[in-house]
């Protein structure tokens, strides 16, 4: 009986750490922005290479669920009036995110393509609001350029 006693107390335990285990937030890990630009300037530098710098917004889901503002700045090697270079290039900016919970800023630095986007993504600890404030991670992205785009984020996240 003692045997029984100390088999089920086991299993009670079990399933209350599972339990308990399973309620807790997940570790954030990805998230994706899909939107379209809501704004677009360019220029030719002197060097010939073309500067950009646009807005965006649009929706989130992963990890966050709900709406960003997206402001990004670049230099691509093509010709806006020919459409001649490689269309390889350089960008920056930064996605704010809001949710019910909060807000988080996403800043990042990467390349493209004209078709695509790549680069590394940091969130800064105390940068963001309510569930977010302490909020920090790094990572990479990935996605298409375009006036319409979806770009991926994935790393170390952490609240």
């Amino acid at each position: 009986m003692r045997k029984l006693a100390l088999v089920l107390c086991v299993l009670v335990m079990l399933t209350a750490a599972t339990a308990a285990a399973s309620a807790a937030r997940p570790e954030p890990q990805t998230f994706t922005i899909t939107g379209q630009t809501t704004f677009y300037a360019f220029g030719t530098l002197p060097n010939g290479r073309t500067w950009f710098h646009l807005t965006a917004e649009g929706t989130t889901s992963g990890y966050f669920t709900g709406a960003f503002t997206f402001e990004e700045w670049g230099e691509v090697d093509l010709d806006p009036l020919t459409g001649q270079g490689s269309g390889t290039g350089k960008n920056n900016g930064v996605v704010r995110i809001a949710t019910p919970e909060g807000t988080s800023v996403v800043r990042f630095n990467g390349r493209t393509d004209s078709t695509s986007v790549w680069g590394n993504f940091k969130i800064e600890k105390k940068e963001g609001t309510g569930a977010y404030a302490d909020f920090k991670g790094n990572g990479n992205y990935t996605g298409n350029a375009g006036l319409v785009f979806s770009v991926t984020f994935t790393g170390k996240l952490k609240d």
